[in-house]
């Protein structure tokens, strides 16, 4: 069964790269991404460096906020290699194998995760709601932006619920249930972390979009730095789990964002493209290098 969705995934993937292709001339990406100015792209070697740290730093506050010793370098190589994991699955659900590098209980440890993405996920529809509202105002994102808002709302409104954190608990087969529903509560009680832990997830996309506007540059210097505000939306939609990490949704919603703009689809998928290899291709390598070690 899970091999067939896996299938499934890679075909829909296929048909989208596809589809764009027929748009698009490969010959014209290659040219943009082989024209780039290669300053612009080295410039994002620092930004990619911090934006790890920052992301480590972020999931250290929810450890501390669950009453877990944090290790910089421990926690560091799980998260490069949940990265790697989350390369491969669907909405980076991989994410989760985090908690199979680091030695604490897995009844203490997985609710920070969940914390960690869910405080990712609010401040990527944050950042998409001010982007469509008051950059792309197409009816069409508007529409897929407010649903997300509403299955946003939902979904917090469940998990902060100690039945249902329970009822999930035994789902994910965990042997400490109560352990676990009530370290998910827990972190989620505490204001002040989960605050700053957000705090720091608008950082680390704030970061993302700098570096997409250096890419951005690379290809243009002429380009407006508005362009870069599509990050968000891009990679909201390029999270829904219907293809192999994102391959083919986030190349064709950039296409579209793009579009709006009178930009040439050649420099919308490549930017999309360079963006991901950038970003989360080289440390999910990295975190396969980690994983090797082990």
């Amino acid at each position: 069964m899970k091999n067939k969705k896996f299938l499934l995934k890679i075909a829909v993937s296929a048909a989208l790269l596809a589809f764009l292709f027929i748009k698009i001339e490969l010959k014209d990406i290659i040219d943009v991404v082989s024209s780039a100015n290669p300053y612009y792209l080295l410039l994002t070697v620092p930004l990619v460096v911090l934006i790890v740290i920052v992301r480590t730093y972020k999931w250290e506050i929810l450890l501390k906020s669950a009453g877990i010793k944090a290790s910089f370098r421990r926690d560091l190589k799980a998260l490069l290699i949940g990265m790697f994991y989350g390369m491969m699955t669907p909405g980076k659900a991989g994410e989760l194998a985090r908690v199979f590098y680091i030695s604490e209980d897995k009844a203490k440890t997985l609710p920070t995760i969940l914390w960690d993405r869910l405080n990712d996920i609010l401040a990527l529809l944050l950042l998409s709601n001010l982007a469509v509202f008051f950059l792309l105002r197409h009816d069409l994102l508007v529409t897929a932006v407010l649903l997300a808002d509403l299955g946003a709302v939902v979904g917090l409104v469940a998990v902060s619920n100690r039945k249902l954190a329970l009822f999930l608990a035994r789902l994910t087969r965990i042997r400490k249930m109560d352990e676990y529903a009530l370290m998910f509560l827990k972190v989620f009680d505490n204001l002040g972390g989960m605050l700053k832990a957000f705090f720091f997830s608008l950082l680390f996309y704030f970061l993302n979009i700098v570096a997409g506007l250096l890419i951005l540059k690379s290809f243009d210097s002429s380009i407006s730095w508005v362009l870069a505000l599509c990050f968000p939306v891009i990679v909201l939609f390029g999270n829904i789990p219907i293809t192999v990490s994102g391959l083919g949704v986030r190349e064709a919603v950039s296409v579209y964002c793009f579009s709006l703009f009178n930009v040439d689809a050649s420099i919308g998928f490549s930017y999309s493209l360079l963006l991901f290899i950038i970003t989360s291709l080289v440390p999910g390598i990295l975190g396969y290098l980690f994983f090797i070690k082990k």
